[in-house]
């Protein structure tokens, strides 16, 4: 990144490092995912083999949470009590945006 104007010392040629990720930048999806996969695996879900945009929560060996994400969308899928639970805890990371319950949603 170039420095902004006032910041510039005449003769020298110098950019600012960033600690964090500009919104806009060609690596921003790639760190959103990374930051989110870290998030869901402490929160003890694991991303499916057979599509990374799935992830499941597993308690007794079986499923009790699916979550999908689509970009920067996520749609969860299981008892009321747990998706409101996972949602609070990415909540605590993360802006987020309930928009309620999913009244329809089907493969195309």
């Amino acid at each position: 990144m170039e420095q902004p104007p006032g910041f510039q010392i005449e003769g020298h040629s110098m950019v600012c490092r960033l600690l964090k990720s500009l919104y806009g930048l060609n690596q921003v999806p790639n760190i959103w995912n990374k930051t989110l996969h870290a998030k869901l695996l402490v929160m003890g879900l694991a991303r499916l083999d057979s599509d990374y945009g799935f992830y499941a929560l597993k308690k007794d060996g079986e499923v009790t949470l699916l979550l999908t994400v689509y970009v920067d969308d996520l749609l969860l899928m299981g008892p009321s009590k747990l998706c409101e639970e996972v949602a609070a805890s990415l909540q605590e990371t993360f802006e987020l945006t309930t928009m309620g319950a999913c009244s329809a949603w089907r493969f195309s």
